[in-house]
């Protein structure tokens, strides 16, 4: 094509990369997707990263393509942060994305960052996580202790998992206990008559400790739950797959 005065474009590349992936031609398929923005002013898509994902999948080079996405999910954040650096989403991607490669001096400067700049997830209400800023701060939490207290004895039991910080499993523990959402559901319960469903809006992804926390709790306070997710009497609309 380049011979003949023909211009790649972006189905080129797709046909390309499948090619060099059913030959098992990884080094060729890995250029020639490098090669597309830089050289003939290709941007990639989606399309042409699923190629390559499949690339290395096939050659059996599988932590190769965990570092692709990775790297993927980063550019996305970037991108993100640079188009709206005050938006906290991609702040979130990116700590998690340090903290799963165990970059623990990126997470601090990057959760550092986002403490200066004054960044707040919460827009009603302004909860974060351990927040002592509200003026019903002492009712909240001693509301969270209690609701802790009750939905242990009926089976709950912390995923500190969850917390991809480097802590004491215990300390781990009480950074879930304080999540956003269970500070919002706890308040709701002071202040919201007695059987209100309880609304909470946030755009972050639940974690899986603070989704199978509200099962419990909508089971103990029989009380409806919404958080993009439905819970009610202990499960969730979700089924437990999300």
């Amino acid at each position: 094509m380049i011979h003949r005065g023909l211009k790649p474009n972006a189905v080129t590349f797709v046909n390309l990369s499948k090619g060099c992936s059913h030959a098992g031609m990884v080094e060729d398929g890995l250029n020639y997707f490098n090669s597309m923005e830089k050289i003939y002013g290709v941007v990639p898509k989606e399309e042409h990263y699923s190629c390559a994902i499949d690339l290395l999948g096939r050659a059996g080079k599988l932590k190769e393509a965990e570092d692709f996405i990775n790297n993927m999910a980063k550019l996305a954040a970037d991108k993100l942060m640079k188009a709206e650096p005050k938006n906290s989403v991609a702040h979130v991607w990116l700590s998690n994305i340090y903290a799963k490669e165990k970059q623990w001096e990126d997470v601090r400067s990057l959760r550092k960052m986002i403490k200066i700049s004054n960044m707040n997830k919460n827009k009603t209400h302004v909860f974060g996580v351990e927040d002592w800023s509200h003026p019903q701060k002492k009712e909240i939490y001693e509301k969270l202790d209690s609701l802790l207290d009750q939905i242990k004895r009926i089976g709950y039991v912390p995923q500190t998992e969850s917390v991809l910080i480097e802590m004491d499993d215990n300390l781990k523990e009480k950074l879930l206990h304080y999540h956003s959402e269970r500070l919002a559901v706890a308040f709701s319960l002071l202040t919201c008559p007695a059987g209100m469903p309880i609304i909470v809006k946030k755009y972050l992804r639940v974690c899986s400790d603070c989704h199978s926390a509200l099962n419990f709790i909508s089971k103990v306070t029989e009380r409806n739950i919404s958080r993009f997710h439905h819970f009610s009497n202990g499960s969730c609309s979700c089924g437990d797959y999300w």
